[in-house]
């Protein structure tokens, strides 16, 4: 029986030589070894350490490929366009249009056109028109963004719809859903909304 206070010894390295280990006449035990002690206890160390040097191997190339791939930009765009706008009226929208276009030119850089949705009757035209000239002059490889700040609602068809402040939606919601827009529209005059916008 071994005594209680040995400590085990550690395989040696694979790249140790031969002559480095211990004669097998001067090991404690008595009997002699056939095959030379290290190749016996080592075969399943080499495989499991050639495993672990082969998933190292796998992480250090993987780190240098996300390093590379953040180092390169991740999009195709040449330019991007940005249309903020808001109601013509509305001091919040403006203020929110202005801290964001100072973000977007200074920070990123982008090209940055303000509009005002004016407070007429029928905005949608002009509206129309100005979101078809920005769209109009889209170029290959640019993103054009579309950034809204104002009111909204749902309307009774399930619609979604812009409106230049909040007495605009609670007249809306007093409106019958049977309405439609020209009635509502002829509805909005006799209700004095003049400033209401759809």
């Amino acid at each position: 029986m071994e005594p209680a206070n040995k400590r085990p010894r550690l395989a040696p390295k694979l790249n140790a030589s031969v002559s480095s280990l211990p004669d097998a006449h001067s090991a404690p035990h008595h009997h002699k070894l056939t095959h030379p002690f290290h190749t016996v206890l080592d075969a399943p160390h080499h495989s499991q350490r050639q495993e672990f040097e082969a998933y190292a191997r796998h992480l250090h190339d993987a780190a240098i490929l996300i390093g590379r791939q953040a180092s390169q930009p991740t999009t195709s765009y040449t330019d991007i366009s940005v249309l903020l706008l808001g109601w013509q009226d509305d001091s919040a929208a403006t203020e929110n249009i202005g801290a964001l276009q100072q973000v977007l030119v200074t920070d990123y850089r982008y090209h940055v056109q303000i509009w005002q949705i004016p407070t007429v009757a029928n905005p949608i035209a002009k509206l129309g028109m100005h979101m078809a000239a920005f769209l109009e002059r889209a170029r290959p490889n640019q993103l054009l963004i579309i950034y809204y700040s104002g009111h909204g609602y749902v309307g009774p068809d399930g619609q979604p719809y812009w409106a230049c402040s909040y007495h605009a939606i609670a007249l809306l919601m007093t409106i019958p859903p049977s309405y439609d827009g020209k009635a509502f529209a002829a509805s909005s005059k006799t209700h004095n909304a003049t400033s209401f916008c759809y």
